[in-house]
């Protein structure tokens, strides 16, 4: 019986995960601080398909690890942008972006080159 269970959940475990596509990207999004880093990461979270997200503030570069079945690189810039942190090819909402700490608000130049969408 108890061998029954396990087959049944491995056999779950293989349907949920044989639909994902996972990719990684990495592309500018502004910010300037630590409090920047938490509030990027976590609207970089809230995204669908958004399983990890992890901001460098050495260059301001977002690194993402999603499904790409439910959401891709433009999509995930433009959630972003509509969260206030602007991209590398999209502006950021200004009424988003005015409900951001003093901090978070300040422009700064883009650190590296933009990347090309993957």
């Amino acid at each position: 019986m108890i061998m029954k269970h396990w087959w049944i959940i491995i056999g779950l475990f293989f349907l949920v995960s044989c639909g994902k596509e996972l990719k990684k990207s990495r592309f500018f999004t502004e910010g300037s601080c630590e409090l920047c880093k938490n509030l990027i990461e976590k609207a970089a979270l809230e995204l669908p398909g958004v399983e990890k997200a992890t901001w460098n503030f050495d260059d301001s570069h977002l690194t993402v690890h999603y499904d790409s079945t439910v959401i891709n690189i433009d999509l995930l810039q433009q959630g972003m942008a509509r969260s206030g942190f602007e991209t590398q090819f999209y502006p950021a909402d200004a009424v988003a972006r005015e409900d951001l700490p003093k901090c978070c608000k300040e422009r700064i130049p883009q650190r590296n080159a933009p990347e090309k969408l993957h």
